[in-house]
Protein backbone atom coordinates (compact mmCIF):
# COMPACT_ATOMS: atom_id res chain seq x y z
CA UNK A 1 0.00 0.00 0.00
CA UNK A 2 1.51 3.29 -1.20
CA UNK A 3 1.99 5.84 1.52
CA UNK A 4 -0.78 8.09 0.49
CA UNK A 5 -3.66 5.31 0.52
CA UNK A 6 -1.99 4.47 4.01
CA UNK A 7 -2.62 7.65 5.11
CA UNK A 8 -5.96 7.71 3.47
CA UNK A 9 -6.89 4.26 5.47
CA UNK A 10 -5.68 6.04 8.84
CA UNK A 11 -7.97 8.95 8.23
CA UNK A 12 -10.93 6.49 7.29
CA UNK A 13 -11.17 4.30 10.48
CA UNK A 14 -9.96 7.11 13.24
CA UNK A 15 -12.53 9.78 12.45
CA UNK A 16 -15.17 7.49 13.64
CA UNK A 17 -14.01 6.08 16.15
CA UNK A 18 -12.48 9.30 17.88
CA UNK A 19 -16.18 10.83 17.27
CA UNK A 20 -17.74 8.07 18.61
CA UNK A 21 -15.16 8.49 21.71
CA UNK A 22 -15.72 11.64 22.35
CA UNK A 23 -19.83 11.35 21.61
CA UNK A 24 -19.24 8.33 24.76
CA UNK A 25 -17.55 10.35 27.10
CA UNK A 26 -20.09 13.11 26.82
CA UNK A 27 -22.91 10.84 27.80
CA UNK A 28 -21.10 10.21 31.06
CA UNK A 29 -20.64 13.52 32.04
CA UNK A 30 -24.95 13.89 31.90
CA UNK A 31 -26.63 11.76 34.12
CA UNK A 32 -24.42 13.68 37.02
CA UNK A 33 -26.07 16.07 38.67
CA UNK A 34 -24.05 17.32 41.74
CA UNK A 35 -22.33 20.12 44.04
CA UNK A 36 -20.19 22.24 41.65
CA UNK A 37 -17.04 21.28 43.48
CA UNK A 38 -17.65 17.83 43.26
CA UNK A 39 -18.81 17.85 39.18
CA UNK A 40 -15.22 19.39 38.99
CA UNK A 41 -13.64 17.04 40.99
CA UNK A 42 -15.44 14.02 38.68
CA UNK A 43 -14.86 15.72 35.67
CA UNK A 44 -11.12 16.38 36.23
CA UNK A 45 -10.78 12.20 36.98
CA UNK A 46 -13.02 11.71 33.69
CA UNK A 47 -10.50 13.59 31.35
CA UNK A 48 -7.96 10.95 32.20
CA UNK A 49 -10.43 8.16 30.06
CA UNK A 50 -11.04 10.98 27.38
CA UNK A 51 -7.21 11.65 26.80
CA UNK A 52 -6.10 7.67 27.48
CA UNK A 53 -8.30 6.43 24.54
CA UNK A 54 -7.76 10.07 22.19
CA UNK A 55 -4.04 9.37 23.01
CA UNK A 56 -4.14 5.34 21.51
CA UNK A 57 -6.50 6.69 18.64
CA UNK A 58 -4.03 9.04 17.61
CA UNK A 59 -1.39 6.23 17.28
CA UNK A 60 0.50 8.31 19.51
CA UNK A 61 3.03 6.02 22.01
CA UNK A 62 3.21 7.84 25.07
CA UNK A 63 6.13 7.46 27.12
CA UNK A 64 6.79 8.84 30.76
CA UNK A 65 9.62 9.77 32.16
CA UNK A 66 9.55 10.46 35.57
CA UNK A 67 7.65 9.50 38.78
CA UNK A 68 3.61 10.73 38.04
CA UNK A 69 2.94 9.05 41.63
CA UNK A 70 4.62 11.94 43.13
CA UNK A 71 2.61 14.83 41.69
CA UNK A 72 -0.63 12.87 42.37
CA UNK A 73 0.48 12.77 46.14
CA UNK A 74 1.37 16.73 46.49
CA UNK A 75 -0.57 17.76 43.60
CA UNK A 76 0.15 21.23 42.21
CA UNK A 77 0.04 23.62 38.74
CA UNK A 78 1.28 21.59 35.98
CA UNK A 79 2.96 23.66 33.80
CA UNK A 80 3.99 22.54 30.21
CA UNK A 81 5.77 23.62 26.84
CA UNK A 82 2.83 23.79 24.24
CA UNK A 83 3.28 22.13 21.23
CA UNK A 84 -0.40 22.14 20.11
CA UNK A 85 -3.84 20.75 21.03
CA UNK A 86 -2.23 17.02 20.90
CA UNK A 87 -0.86 17.91 24.27
CA UNK A 88 -4.34 17.98 25.73
CA UNK A 89 -5.01 14.70 24.88
CA UNK A 90 -1.34 13.44 26.17
CA UNK A 91 -1.18 15.66 29.56
CA UNK A 92 -5.00 14.52 30.56
CA UNK A 93 -4.28 10.79 30.38
CA UNK A 94 -1.42 10.92 33.04
CA UNK A 95 -3.63 12.21 35.48
CA UNK A 96 -6.68 13.96 34.60
CA UNK A 97 -6.98 17.70 35.00
CA UNK A 98 -9.27 20.44 34.57
CA UNK A 99 -8.68 22.47 31.33
CA UNK A 100 -7.56 26.09 31.53
CA UNK A 101 -8.87 27.04 28.30
CA UNK A 102 -8.36 30.11 26.21
CA UNK A 103 -11.77 31.71 25.94
CA UNK A 104 -11.35 31.45 21.94
CA UNK A 105 -11.71 27.48 21.92
CA UNK A 106 -15.07 27.53 23.66
CA UNK A 107 -16.59 28.16 20.01
CA UNK A 108 -14.43 25.40 18.56
CA UNK A 109 -16.77 23.06 17.02
CA UNK A 110 -17.03 20.09 19.07
CA UNK A 111 -14.28 20.39 20.93
CA UNK A 112 -15.27 23.43 22.46
CA UNK A 113 -18.69 22.18 23.33
CA UNK A 114 -16.59 19.01 25.54
CA UNK A 115 -14.38 21.34 26.95
CA UNK A 116 -17.12 23.47 28.64
CA UNK A 117 -18.94 20.05 29.64
CA UNK A 118 -15.70 19.34 31.64
CA UNK A 119 -16.17 22.33 34.16
CA UNK A 120 -12.96 24.10 32.33
CA UNK A 121 -11.38 27.62 33.29
CA UNK A 122 -11.99 29.99 30.27
CA UNK A 123 -9.25 32.04 30.53
CA UNK A 124 -9.88 35.69 29.54
CA UNK A 125 -7.08 38.11 29.21
CA UNK A 126 -9.44 41.01 28.09
CA UNK A 127 -10.05 42.75 31.19
CA UNK A 128 -8.49 42.82 34.82
CA UNK A 129 -11.52 41.67 36.40
CA UNK A 130 -12.14 38.41 33.82
CA UNK A 131 -8.01 37.85 34.78
CA UNK A 132 -8.53 38.14 38.42
CA UNK A 133 -11.79 35.72 38.77
CA UNK A 134 -9.58 33.45 36.41
CA UNK A 135 -7.00 33.45 39.22
CA UNK A 136 -9.74 33.11 41.92
CA UNK A 137 -10.57 29.88 39.82
CA UNK A 138 -6.98 28.52 39.62
CA UNK A 139 -6.36 29.14 43.49
CA UNK A 140 -9.70 27.42 44.58
CA UNK A 141 -8.98 24.36 42.36
CA UNK A 142 -5.24 23.91 43.19
CA UNK A 143 -6.13 24.38 47.30
CA UNK A 144 -8.77 21.45 46.38
CA UNK A 145 -6.06 19.38 44.79
CA UNK A 146 -7.65 19.27 41.69
CA UNK A 147 -4.71 18.68 38.55
CA UNK A 148 -4.64 22.23 37.04
CA UNK A 149 -2.83 22.60 33.66
CA UNK A 150 -1.27 25.57 32.19
CA UNK A 151 0.70 26.96 29.19
CA UNK A 152 2.41 29.89 30.22
CA UNK A 153 4.02 30.24 26.41
CA UNK A 154 0.88 31.23 25.45
CA UNK A 155 0.95 29.90 21.91
CA UNK A 156 2.39 26.55 20.81
CA UNK A 157 5.97 25.88 19.01
CA UNK A 158 7.59 23.47 16.37
CA UNK A 159 8.92 21.42 19.47
CA UNK A 160 12.40 22.03 18.16
CA UNK A 161 13.67 25.98 18.69
CA UNK A 162 13.29 26.08 22.53
CA UNK A 163 11.13 27.74 24.89
CA UNK A 164 8.83 30.65 24.17
CA UNK A 165 8.72 33.58 26.65
CA UNK A 166 6.38 32.86 29.43
CA UNK A 167 3.23 35.15 30.66
CA UNK A 168 3.57 35.24 34.03
CA UNK A 169 -0.12 35.81 35.08
CA UNK A 170 -0.71 32.29 35.71
CA UNK A 171 2.09 31.93 38.30
CA UNK A 172 0.19 34.70 40.86
CA UNK A 173 -1.79 31.20 41.85
CA UNK A 174 1.21 29.86 43.42
CA UNK A 175 3.26 32.81 44.82
CA UNK A 176 2.87 33.78 48.44
CA UNK A 177 1.59 29.64 48.47
CA UNK A 178 3.53 26.29 49.63
CA UNK A 179 1.40 24.59 46.50
CA UNK A 180 4.12 23.03 44.20
CA UNK A 181 4.36 23.51 40.44
CA UNK A 182 5.23 20.25 38.36
CA UNK A 183 7.21 21.36 35.48
CA UNK A 184 6.77 19.16 32.41
CA UNK A 185 8.67 19.27 29.12
CA UNK A 186 6.74 17.41 25.71
CA UNK A 187 8.74 16.08 22.83
CA UNK A 188 7.39 14.29 19.59
CA UNK A 189 8.62 12.14 17.30
CA UNK A 190 7.57 11.12 14.07
CA UNK A 191 8.84 9.36 10.16
CA UNK A 192 9.82 12.92 8.86
CA UNK A 193 9.99 11.62 5.45
CA UNK A 194 6.06 9.99 5.43
CA UNK A 195 4.62 12.02 8.32
CA UNK A 196 3.82 15.56 8.92
CA UNK A 197 5.21 17.28 12.83
CA UNK A 198 2.32 17.15 15.28
CA UNK A 199 2.51 20.14 16.54
CA UNK A 200 0.57 22.72 15.71
CA UNK A 201 1.87 26.02 15.38
CA UNK A 202 2.31 28.90 12.53
CA UNK A 203 -0.06 29.80 10.01
CA UNK A 204 -1.21 26.71 9.46
CA UNK A 205 -4.95 26.05 10.15
CA UNK A 206 -6.29 23.97 12.38
CA UNK A 207 -8.53 22.20 9.92
CA UNK A 208 -5.88 21.47 7.58
CA UNK A 209 -3.47 20.60 10.18
CA UNK A 210 -6.14 18.04 11.64
CA UNK A 211 -6.54 15.92 8.43
CA UNK A 212 -2.80 15.97 8.14
CA UNK A 213 -1.99 14.45 11.43
CA UNK A 214 -5.00 11.86 11.28
CA UNK A 215 -2.95 10.54 8.21
CA UNK A 216 0.02 10.11 10.54
CA UNK A 217 1.59 6.73 11.36
CA UNK A 218 3.19 5.92 14.84
CA UNK A 219 4.44 9.22 16.70
CA UNK A 220 6.11 8.74 20.17
CA UNK A 221 5.48 11.43 22.55
CA UNK A 222 8.03 11.91 25.39
CA UNK A 223 6.92 13.27 28.30
CA UNK A 224 9.59 14.33 30.64
CA UNK A 225 8.51 15.41 34.81
CA UNK A 226 11.01 17.25 36.33
CA UNK A 227 11.22 17.79 39.85
CA UNK A 228 8.36 19.42 41.51
CA UNK A 229 9.18 23.43 42.33
CA UNK A 230 8.60 24.89 45.88
CA UNK A 231 8.47 28.89 45.46
CA UNK A 232 10.62 30.58 47.45
CA UNK A 233 9.25 32.63 50.54
CA UNK A 234 8.49 36.08 49.09
CA UNK A 235 8.86 35.35 46.35
CA UNK A 236 6.86 37.48 43.49
CA UNK A 237 4.93 35.86 40.04
CA UNK A 238 7.71 37.13 37.89
CA UNK A 239 10.99 35.56 40.16
CA UNK A 240 8.31 32.32 40.37
CA UNK A 241 8.23 32.39 36.36
CA UNK A 242 11.28 33.03 35.86
CA UNK A 243 12.77 30.20 38.28
CA UNK A 244 10.66 27.65 36.51
CA UNK A 245 11.84 28.44 32.91
CA UNK A 246 15.13 28.50 33.76
CA UNK A 247 14.64 24.99 34.91
CA UNK A 248 12.91 23.88 32.22
CA UNK A 249 15.23 25.38 29.41
CA UNK A 250 18.33 23.68 30.90
CA UNK A 251 16.48 20.60 30.89
CA UNK A 252 14.90 21.10 27.61
CA UNK A 253 18.69 21.65 26.19
CA UNK A 254 19.47 18.39 27.36
CA UNK A 255 16.75 16.68 25.97
CA UNK A 256 16.55 17.93 22.74
CA UNK A 257 19.68 16.84 20.97
CA UNK A 258 19.15 12.92 22.50
CA UNK A 259 15.14 13.32 20.73
CA UNK A 260 16.11 14.96 17.08
CA UNK A 261 18.69 11.91 17.60
CA UNK A 262 16.47 9.54 18.01
CA UNK A 263 14.03 10.95 15.55
CA UNK A 264 16.44 10.69 12.76
CA UNK A 265 16.61 6.68 13.50
CA UNK A 266 13.09 6.47 12.66
CA UNK A 267 13.35 7.75 9.27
Amino acid sequence: MTNSLLRMWRRCYRIPLIFLWGTLQALYFIPFILPRKERVRLMARQSRSWGKGLVKLFGLDLRIHGNIDRYKEHGGLLVSNHLGYLDIFVHASLCGFRFAAKKEIRSWPVFGQYVAMAQAIWVDRTSPAKSKETLKQFRETLKQKIPLIVYPEGTSSDGRSGLLPFKSTSFEAIAGTDIPIQPILTFYRWNEEKDINPAWYGDIGFGTHFWQVLGNGKVICDVYLLDLYYAPEGADRKQVMNEVREIMEQEYRQRLPEILGERKEMV
